[in-house]
């Protein structure tokens, strides 16, 4: 394949969502789409009383195991550092694998993804996740995917090259000289990267875990305080969908608790 005809995707795997970028070398404008970042080895319920949107979802076998990819609800969260280790983590990737191969087909000539800034500076687990992520995998029975190439950058960089490369946005003199801080916030871990004249500042770029699973904890603890008759342990992921849904309200089974100010 041509250098002009490329296939060029990104990947995010996060902790509540997954988002992929797909697009030849030279789109100006890749193709976006969005999902929740759940995953289960759960077999599909028989009979359900509310009924699921399950339009996204996708059978992989990473490992050689069953998992359903881009469920609706959180099933056995990874909320930790070494998340991009997991095969919870191999599971979206393989549907992230999947979905890309509907819209570009088989062959992904380089494929870009994030790790925590705190991690991505790690020369050993940047190698590793692009180990990981390279090579020809069995999505499923009916699909295989090659990846040739994987780079893995550091949360944020992202933006300051989408930034960059946006006509008319910025000029070049203006990127070389001035400060800019870049911030990420994410569900487990909100990145930051600095950035003073062109180039990353190091000492200044790093992570917190006081992110969005942060707030829902916060959210949580209130409730229960005031309302210590209504607790129940699957509170944070009601407020979590809530607050993915941009909804204003959600129902805890004895009422509707607003979310919105």
């Amino acid at each position: 394949m041509s250098k002009k005809n490329a296939i060029v995707c990104g990947v995010d795997i996060g902790y509540s969502n997954v988002k992929i970028a797909t697009g030849d070398a030279f789109a100006s404008v890749p193709d976006v789409s969005i999902f929740p970042a759940y995953a289960t080895t759960e077999e599909e319920e028989d009979v359900n009383l509310v009924k699921r949107n399950r339009d996204h979802e996708v059978t992989v076998y990473p490992n050689g195991n069953m998992w359903r990819a881009f469920t609706d609800r959180p099933d056995g969260r990874e909320l930790h550092d070494s998340y991009h280790t997991t095969e919870m983590y191999l599971a979206l990737y393989f549907g992230s694998l999947a979905k890309i191969a509907e819209k570009v087909g088989s062959t992904i000539d380089l494929l870009v993804t994030g790790l925590p800034v705190r991690l991505a500076s790690d020369d050993n687990e940047r190698s590793k996740l692009v180990a990981r992520l390279t090579g020809t995998f069995t999505i499923n029975p009916s699909t295989k995917v090659t990846v040739k190439q994987v780079m893995v950058i550091p949360q944020g960089v992202g933006v300051i090259n989408d930034v960059a490369n946006r006509e008319g946005f910025i000029s070049e003199d203006e990127l070389s000289e001035s400060n800019i801080l870049v911030i990420d916030p994410g569900f487990f871990s909100m990145d930051y990267v600095a950035f003073s004249n062109g180039s990353r500042v190091m000492g200044s770029s790093g992570s917190s875990l006081k992110a969005t699973s942060t707030i829902i904890e916060g959210i949580v603890r209130t409730l229960n305080e005031e309302n210590p008759h209504e607790r129940r342990d699957d509170l944070p992921e009601m407020v979590e969908i809530a607050l993915r849904k941009d909804a204003a309200s959600f129902f805890n089974g004895a009422r509707h608790i607003e979310v919105k100010p």
